[in-house]
């Protein structure tokens, strides 16, 4: 039960965070601003946080092998695709900042 509970929040934390990004990129081509953005903002940083402070790996993926076994899945999502989901949100949060620096076009006049 608890590990069920456990994937079911990090599966949850992991789609927070890509959804994000993914706000963070569109928000950064159309040129908006605004209190959704920070948030995003606040969100990956917290996540860039922790995965500094543990080493690069997840707190929860760390309490699921320390509790059950290395073997045991640690989210609801495919488990083929686990070990790409640091390096594609790593290279969202890449876009992401690129794309902040995009210029703002100029107004027709």
């Amino acid at each position: 039960m608890l590990l069920t509970i456990i994937q079911t929040i990090h599966t949850l934390i992991t789609n927070v965070n890509f959804a994000a990004l993914f706000y963070m990129i569109y928000m950064h081509l159309a040129h908006k601003r605004g209190r959704s953005l920070k948030v995003a903002y606040g969100l990956i940083l917290v996540e860039c946080v922790l995965m500094v402070s543990f080493k690069m790996v997840c707190p929860l993926r760390v309490w699921v092998t320390q509790h059950y076994s290395a073997a045991t899945p640690d989210q609801i999502l495919l488990n083929n695709i686990a070990p790409y989901y640091l390096m594609a949100g790593s290279t969202l949060l890449v876009i992401a900042i690129a794309t902040y620096f995009l210029p703002t076009p100029k107004p027709n006049p």
